[in-house]
């Protein structure tokens, strides 16, 4: 899947969408050495669907410890997972980081209004709650979103290139 050698010097988080990861998979095959790895697995009971997604994770050992995941959703609309990690060094305005991945499966050259609506209010009303109670944390917000226009105060979005 991955080649941990080459991730060593260069990443301190790798997040990875459409995984087809399942509750099947053995944890022991996904991992990756020398990073912590969380993952929540698409489950059909959630998603009313029953394969593909699936969100894993890895943080860099030697980059940051007390990683824990803070959140963890999953429903029709949207998965997505909040984890707190403390890194080893850090400037001292900041408390923590927190890293939220997100995957917002394709549902076809139109997004219903209904959905788009119900997962854009999922996220806003997350990160709301993470920078009320993590005031001097350092929010990252990572994800694959299938062209939903996220729009937040006070965050700059890095990639703005969509794949087709």
């Amino acid at each position: 899947m991955l080649n941990s050698k080459r991730l060593s010097n260069s990443s301190q988080i790798v997040r990875i969408t459409e995984s087809w990861l399942t509750p099947n998979i053995n944890r022991f095959l996904t991992e990756l050495s020398g990073y912590d790895q969380f993952k929540i697995n698409r489950l059909p009971e959630d998603s009313g669907k029953n394969i593909g997604g699936g969100i894993p994770v890895y943080i860099d050992k030697k980059w940051a410890t007390n990683n824990k995941i803070i959140f963890n959703h999953t429903d029709n609309n949207c998965e997505n997972m909040t984890i707190k990690s403390r890194p080893l060094w850090l400037p001292p305005e900041f408390s923590s980081v927190i890293t939220k991945s997100c995957y917002t499966p394709f549902t076809g050259q139109s997004r219903l209004k209904d959905s788009q609506n119900a997962t854009l209010n999922t996220i806003v009303a997350h990160v709301k709650d993470i920078e009320t109670t993590h005031l001097h944390a350092c929010i990252m917000i990572m994800g694959d979103f299938n062209q939903l226009p996220i729009k937040l105060n006070d965050y700059y979005q890095i990639v703005k290139k969509t794949h087709t």
